[in-house]
């Protein structure tokens, strides 16, 4: 029967089983230590792998190397044992290639403090995008309410700040809606519920046949809560005169607060500069803007956002790590050109650092380090 530290290299090389692998790699996902001793031993494995060649298998076993912890609990023992197999391999490995390729040189490891190493780490979060319109936008100024006029604007809205879309659907000329704008629109009382969503007004001529039918038949004009999606979540039905608007919108809206919207703004304000500071190259600015957008909790997909945004920053650095590693093989005095070219592009982030200690630890001699996340 295959040991666990068999398992996870076969994982690895590839030769396991579709089945197997499938939950394996489930119990990867559920165990933090397993997923680690895995990652470690992945990193090393491919870092190692060209031209290592057959490594003599070792004659310590895994129970040598943890005998002293017989008395730890079985549950963690298991996992114990497949870290101490993979760090062995990887002691192994890392020698061997050391001896083979490079003599007597011993292979620098630089444990990475911020640029990501994990696979999983690899991949930026999925988060709302902010829409560009809520840098010069708020539902409420100069004592009138101010209206979207896109759904795909107020739907992008209301996906950032978790607030329901206000649709009207109005005709020009309509005496109704002439009323509504006269009257419950610049009712104070009234604003400040619609400040709690996101308003969007929309011309019903403008719309075809089909779509116009089928607002018309909910109700005319339309006074509707809908969701980022679409969904219906309230319809103010019956005529004008029958219509309590506060009341409906103060029940509809009795558990949803305004946001910040000054906030809001300069949140988004924000992060346009650093979209435009990272096209530009100007990679410091962009990076510090990110940051601070991280450090506020008010608006929490704005965090998001920037927390995705510096990731992204991140993936980059490492591909600039990655690429230099691959052309130090034929080109060395290129790859540290484009090493010493990646520090200045990420001077001011944080991962300039990182690349400044993998140049550094090259610099002392020897191949390409080897990069490792930080435990």
């Amino acid at each position: 029967m295959d040991t666990w530290f068999d398992q996870l290299r076969a994982w690895i090389e590839g030769t396991m089983p579709a089945d197997e692998r499938a939950r394996f790699e489930s119990e990867i996902a559920r165990d933090p230590e397993l997923g680690r001793a895995a990652e470690e031993m992945r990193l090393v494995w491919h870092a190692t792998a060209p031209g290592l060649g057959v490594v003599p298998a070792s004659g310590v076993t895994v129970d040598d190397i943890v005998a002293a912890e017989h008395e730890r609990p079985v549950t963690s023992m298991r996992w114990r044992r497949v870290a101490a197999a993979a760090l062995l391999l990887a002691a192994a490995c890392v020698a061997a290639y050391a001896v083979r390729r490079f003599g007597q040189q011993s292979v620098p490891i630089v444990k990475m403090q911020a640029i990501p190493m994990d696979s999983a780490d690899l991949v930026p979060p999925v988060v709302p995008n902010i829409p560009t319109v809520l840098a010069n936008w708020s539902p409420i100024e100069d004592g009138k309410i101010h209206w979207l006029n896109s759904m795909e604007d107020a739907r992008a809205v209301s996906a950032v700040l978790e607030r329901p879309v206000f649709v009207y659907g109005y005709i020009d000329g309509c005496p109704i809606c002439a009323g509504f704008q006269a009257n419950e629109f610049r009712d104070p009382k009234i604003q400040a519920l619609v400040a709690r969503s996101v308003p969007v007004a929309i011309d019903l001529m403008s719309l075809d046949e089909k779509d116009r039918s089928e607002l018309w038949n909910r109700r005319y004009p339309l006074l509707e809560l809908q969701d980022d999606r679409g969904e219906i979540m309230r319809t103010f039905g019956g005529t004008m005169a029958e219509v309590d608007m506060q009341g409906e919108l103060s029940s509809a809206l009795q558990d949803v607060q305004a946001p910040k919207w000054f906030q809001v703004r300069e949140l988004a304000e924000d992060w346009e500069r650093a979209r435009t500071d990272e096209q530009a190259g100007q990679l410091g600015d962009a990076a510090r803007t990110l940051v601070r957008m991280t450090k506020q909790r008010d608006e929490p997909a704005f965090a998001a956002q920037a927390e995705a945004g510096l990731s992204e920053l991140g993936i980059s650095a490492r591909r600039a790590i990655e690429h230099a590693r691959q052309r130090s093989e034929g080109d060395p005095a290129g790859a540290r050109a484009e090493l010493e070219s990646a520090i200045r592009r990420f001077q001011g982030t944080p991962f300039e650092a990182d690349l400044r200690a993998v140049a550094s630890a090259w610099r002392q001699g020897g191949p390409f380090p080897i990069t490792a996340r930080r435990l």
